[in-house]
């Protein structure tokens, strides 16, 4: 039977520890966020450098949903990360990782609001007169993107090779949009579906299975591979645009 003691040689803030406590963090996010400091306050350390493969292995997550928390706990500055998307020591990726101790700066989600039975019958009967929603993939948002058809067919394509890849949905956030709007900029649509089957052919990418759209950005200057006759003309043989919200 398991019986972990108190270690009396970890140093550990009461002060944060309180201030933890009053925050909501997901889930998978709060894992991570244990880890770091596990990593870091567990051994007398203001940062460390932490791997993908250490996140995996210390909280059991997969890649993807590594790299999702890791972005959370950054939205929330509850986190603070150096060397974004460096690849070093024996060219494994890493970033060195330290706590936010000024929980003054933190940024805590929203609460959730609960709504009793007598309003939620009025809010149904009054749905009824408004215009008809747009279709998203992500039916937890309220957003909508926008109907740029470079936009859509880009995102359609990731989720077909995402899809292909791992068997699984992607999960598409609003960061991933604006990663993908930025993209937009430097490259035009058959120029981005090229990155994303390099992206999906790397060797190191698929090694550690980072496939994300920020993992995309962050490498975009490295997929660089001679002339792939494979998949031309594909590109501009996708069926119909769909949309999805950011």
């Amino acid at each position: 039977m398991a019986n972990p003691q108190p270690d009396i040689f970890t140093k550990y803030s009461k002060e944060y520890h309180q201030a933890i406590c009053k925050i909501r963090i997901p889930g998978e996010a709060r894992q991570v966020l244990d880890f770091i400091m596990y990593k870091t306050w567990g051994f007398s350390k203001k940062e460390d450098w932490i791997s993908l493969s250490q996140f995996e292995k210390g909280t059991g997550l997969k890649k993807p949903n590594v790299i999702r928390a890791v972005n959370k706990l950054l939205s929330m500055n509850l986190i603070i990360k150096k060397d974004n998307g460096i690849i070093k020591k024996d060219n494994v990726w890493g970033a060195t990782y330290s706590l936010q101790k000024d929980y003054e700066k933190w940024k805590p989600l929203s609460k959730k609001i609960t709504l009793s039975k007598k309003i939620k019958p009025v809010i149904k009967k009054d749905k009824r007169s408004l215009s008809k929603k747009i279709p998203t993939i992500d039916k937890h948002t309220k957003d909508n993107i926008t109907k740029d058809t470079s936009y859509s067919q880009v995102v359609k394509y990731w989720f077909e090779k995402f899809k292909a890849k791992t068997g699984e949905v992607y999960i598409f956030d609003k960061k991933d949009g604006a990663i993908v709007k930025r993209l937009l900029k430097s490259w035009d649509y058959e120029t981005f579906c090229k990155k994303i089957d390099l992206f999906f052919e790397n060797e190191w990418i698929n090694k550690e299975k980072a496939f994300s759209i920020a993992m995309l950005s962050s490498q975009k200057n490295r997929l660089i591979k001679k002339r792939d006759t494979k998949n031309e003309g594909r590109y501009n043989k996708l069926s119909k645009t769909v949309s999805v919200s950011e």
